[in-house]
This record gives C-alpha cells, sequence and structure tokens, in this order.
C-alpha cells in the first residue's frame, strides 16, 4: 500500500508540473503569436539569396542575409508583378477588373529585366502564362485561347469559346 502511494503522489507531482509547464508554454506561446505579422507581398528569388517586395512604385530586391541593402529591380506604374520562370523578365499587371470570385481581366506587360524593353504588351486577357524559356506566352481572351511568341502577333487557338 505505501508503494501505491508513493506511485499515486509521484504521478500527481508528474502531471502537476506537466500542467504547469504547459499553462506557462501557452501563455509564451500567446504572447508570440501576437507579435507574429505576416509576410505578404514578399516573392522569394530562385537563388534562395534574395527575394522582393513593392514598395510606393517600385520593386526592390532585397538579400535574406543583410535586409538593409537593396536595389531596385524596377521603378514605374504597376498593381502586381511576378517574374518569368528565368527570371530574367518581369510581368506587370494593371487595371484589372473582376469577374467572378478569384477570375480576372488585366492589362499586362513584360519587360526584359537587362534593359527594361518592354517585350510584350496585353489588354483585357486572362491567365496569361509563360513558357519555361519565356519564348512564348499563352493567355485567354474573349473565351478564346490565344498563343504568341514573345514580340510578335497572338494566335487564336480557339474559335468557339462562349461564356461559361
Amino acid at each position: 500500500m505505501k508503494k501505491l502511494l508513493k506511485y499515486v503522489a509521484f504521478a500527481a507531482l508528474f502531471f502537476a508540473s506537466a500542467d504547469a509547464t504547459a499553462q506557462k508554454t501557452m501563455s509564451e506561446l500567446q504572447k508570440i503569436t501576437s507579435l507574429n505579422r505576416g509576410v505578404y507581398g514578399l516573392v522569394s528569388m530562385k537563388d534562395g539569396e534574395h527575394y522582393t517586395v513593392s514598395r510606393a512604385g517600385s520593386v526592390l530586391r532585397y538579400a535574406y542575409a543583410d535586409a538593409e541593402k537593396c536595389d531596385t529591380v524596377y521603378k514605374g506604374s504597376f498593381a502586381s508583378y511576378t517574374f518569368s520562370p528565368a527570371e530574367d523578365m518581369i510581368i506587370l499587371g494593371n487595371n484589372f477588373r473582376s469577374v467572378y470570385r478569384h477570375s480576372f481581366y488585366a492589362d499586362y506587360e513584360i519587360k526584359r529585366m537587362s534593359d527594361k524593353q518592354t517585350v510584350a504588351s496585353f489588354k483585357e486577357i486572362r491567365d496569361l502564362s509563360l513558357s519555361p524559356d519565356s519564348k512564348m506566352a499563352v493567355f485567354a481572351k474573349d473565351n478564346d485561347l490565344f498563343v504568341v511568341e514573345l514580340g510578335k502577333e497572338p494566335k487564336a487557338i480557339t474559335s468557339d469559346g462562349e461564356w461559361n
């Protein structure tokens, strides 16, 4: 019986200390959680060493190792930006017009990073995508699909598109 009481006392002490530790941990987590902020707008670069953010009409590139140093990737008017698969071009979106939930029409400009020259420009299109080598693009317009070699005129690959 003494042995049983000893085990019960040990178990009670163990669970009481575990509960106190859990409570302390929970209050610490609540404090830490309230300090957390999101990283909305951060775009990680392929090299794994840099990221970009949009600030006051500019796309700025920072190094993860030194957030103080940055360089301006692009400066101008845009509502959204993304990079080509090879990160040698920047795709700038403007004039977004909602269709339904996540669907929208927009105007896009694709610029080379090296000289900031416009490679292609599209108005009122949906679902723009670049090929992995960044030489071709596809998009939807007027419910038809188009393909284009950048720098040339788009070609319709469907002609029977209907609303919905």
